[in-house]
């Protein structure tokens, strides 16, 4: 005779599975005759990652289930059912729910009525951090670029919860933002959301502010802010000393990149002064132009604090400080002559000789130099200079001696 199975049993407990980690799941069924199949499924979807054994003692059917769980199995039921086929009508089903442990999962979004295309200085953004995790959270961060933001009211950051409020923004605002959140079992993190605060133009720090010129010499001054979006329009001036004078538009153009040059040519002493630039985008007009001083060229001024390194018997290191420029590019240039004493000591014929250059530069645009190929245990004296288009600087100089060469000393008599 045929008879139902009896009982069916998951064994053991599934109440909490790691996401990721393999478990064997075991599912018991007897009192059935013949033995009964036992079958797994999940929402009603039949799972084939199985193995059946048969114990023919008791008429004991077990079945294993290997499951792997993700993120998509959380709530999921996971169902055993055994049967006999002889007596199809008879199912007997015990079922679990699954309660899988995952590190959070996170989106960030912008607030919804924020348009982030049209964000100007001193509105107050905020932003959502959409968190799925089990076990639930007990950390939230918020980063700008990488760094940790802290609460901090007065400064006009508030964390609460999920959510992030940064109340009148300023350029310095702009950037990438992410949230991370940490349970139990790990730490997620979110995609990046980009703040593009826009502000009007600000002459940009570290630029070129002395340009130096002699009468009827054409000079191309930049002008160089900081604004989002770029600039549409430049306007320049010169600072006379009653008035402002605009700069016709034929004398300037843009070049992009914030940034707009204008040719410049003084004629007269009375040309010598400041030239005045302001920019302007779609936010507003720049409050504080950039102001460029046009000045008359001259030569370099010496160089300084000349030190000198590293003698060998063949070769030295010297380094100095610049000296103002005189209003043009300049480089430098080095000369290591022998001097006029050593030379009448060791060769009287070469007394009335003029000193013999051995090393000179004129590419480099420091006054740092390496010096090789010099005789030992000589005397020498080195000029630096700095030089631009108008000329020379006063000469530095200073005296050296480089060591005795010793293998030489040794075999000497």
């Amino acid at each position: 005779m045929s008879f139902p199975p009896l009982d069916v049993r998951i064994l053991g407990t599934v109440e909490s599975l790691s996401e990721g980690e393999r478990y064997a799941i075991v599912c018991e069924s007897s009192g059935s005759r013949p033995t009964a199949t036992i079958t797994w499924w999940k929402d009603g979807m039949l799972m084939t990652d199985t193995k059946s054994q048969i114990f023919h003692e008791g008429n004991v059917s077990r079945s294993t289930l290997y499951l792997t769980p993700t993120l998509a199995d959380h709530d999921a039921h996971v169902s055993c059912r055994a049967k006999n086929p002889m007596v199809p009508a008879a199912v007997l089903e015990d079922t679990r729910k699954l309660n899988v442990h995952y590190t959070p999962r996170l989106s960030l979004a912008a607030g919804l009525n924020l348009d982030m295309e049209d964000i100007k200085e001193g509105v107050d953004v905020y932003f959502e951090c959409g968190i799925k995790a089990n076990p639930r959270v007990y950390k939230v961060q918020w980063f700008h670029n990488g760094e940790e933001l802290s609460h901090n009211v007065s400064a006009g950051v508030i964390q609460s919860n999920q959510s992030l409020v940064l109340q009148s923004v300023t350029r310095r605002s702009s950037g990438q933002y992410t949230c991370t959140a940490t349970n139990l079992h790990g730490l997620g993190s979110s995609n990046a959301v980009q703040l593009s605060v826009k502000f009007a133009p600000m002459c940009r720090p570290g630029q070129k502010f002395v340009y130096g010129g002699g009468k009827q010499e054409e000079l191309n001054i930049t002008c160089s802010v900081e604004a989002h979006p770029e600039p549409t329009s430049f306007r320049w001036a010169f600072n006379s000393s009653s008035e402002l004078v605009d700069i016709p538009s034929s004398k300037f153009w843009v070049v992009g990149n914030g940034k707009s040059q204008a040719s410049y040519t003084p004629v007269t002493h009375l040309d010598y002064g400041s030239l005045l630039c302001w920019a302007s985008n779609d936010v507003g007009s720049q409050l504080k132009p950039c102001i460029y001083h046009i000045i008359h060229a001259s030569q370099p001024d010496p160089v300084n604090n000349c030190t000198v390194e590293n003698v060998t018997s063949t070769g030295a290191s010297v380094r100095c400080l610049a000296g103002w420029d005189g209003g043009l590019a300049q480089t430098f240039t080095l000369s290591a002559d022998q001097s006029r004493a050593h030379t009448s000591r060791a060769h009287d014929r070469r007394k009335e000789a003029a000193p013999r250059v051995l090393a000179n530069t004129s590419t480099s645009p420091k006054p740092e130099f390496t010096l090789t190929g010099l005789e030992p245990g000589t005397e020498y004296v080195l000029t630096v200079m700095g030089v631009n288009k108008k000329g020379e600087s006063e000469p530095t100089r200073m005296v050296i001696f480089t060591l005795k060469d010793v293998a030489e000393k040794r075999t000497s008599p």
